[in-house]
């Protein structure tokens, strides 16, 4: 990997069993309140539906976490993506407030990645409104479905405005876009989650690793040679087919 935190392996393989354990907890307990809401019975003081939309919020979180886990773990696109699908359900179904920016921006990332039918961006788009945000609006868009490029800012300036440069830049200018990629994971990337207390999360044992999905997606899009990228810490190499 990329960067070296003591035990690593260790936290990761711990992570996996963790995460795994969460996402079949959660799949049961909507499950089970899935066949209350149908037989009417209302075992809580809240209502079934709220706690549905909460656990769905759950799934999806969870799943998120598990993808970087595996990914940092070694494991292929292919035995991460059946976490993709189940993080997207757990998105449709869940309330809004509880969707966190990042996590839907690398979930796009991924399904551009994976190469996912239109109609699983299409759910992904129905959350992704309310962002305000100028790569979110980029990426969706040149998945070829009807989504409006209206997004001139970006939700989280820091790190991501700096991703402008790379939108706005002449098509076919490939040199530029990979010095402005490697650029930007090794010098802003990290360090502009600093709000996110990232710097500090190797430390507890859930450490999943952090890596920059949305700069692979943008690789692809823009048929760019990941190769010629150096920033192992964060770029996750062998996505882009």
């Amino acid at each position: 990997m990329k960067k070296k935190v003591p035990n690593m392996d260790e936290q990761i393989r711990w992570a996996i069993t963790f995460y795994s354990s969460c996402v079949e907890n959660t799949k049961s307990d909507m499950k089970q309140i899935s066949l209350d809401i149908q037989q009417g019975i209302q075992r809580y003081p809240r209502d079934n539906l709220l706690i549905l939309a909460s656990d769905a919020a759950g799934l999806f979180n969870e799943e998120m976490k598990l993808i970087c886990a595996k990914y940092s773990h070694g494991m292929r696109l292919s035995e991460i993506e059946p976490h993709f699908y189940d993080a997207v359900e757990g998105l449709a179904q869940a309330e809004q407030h509880n969707i966190g920016y990042i996590n839907i921006l690398w979930l796009t990332a991924l399904g551009i990645l994976l190469e996912v039918d239109k109609e699983i961006f299409e759910k992904i788009s129905t959350k992704a409104i309310p962002f305000d945000d100028l790569l979110l609006d980029y990426l969706l868009c040149s998945t070829g479905i009807n989504y409006p490029n209206r997004c001139c800012g970006f939700y989280k300036s820091k790190p991501y405005s700096s991703m402008q440069k790379i939108i706005e830049l002449p098509p076919g200018n490939k040199d530029t876009a990979t010095k402005i990629i490697e650029n930007y994971l090794n010098k802003e990337w990290f360090n502009g989650h600093k709000d996110y207390e990232w710097q500090h999360a190797y430390k507890r044992r859930d450490y999943v690793g952090f890596w920059s999905f949305e700069c692979a997606a943008l690789v692809k899009i823009l048929k760019l040679d990941e190769t010629k990228i150096a920033c192992p810490q964060y770029y996750p190499y062998g996505l882009v087919e």
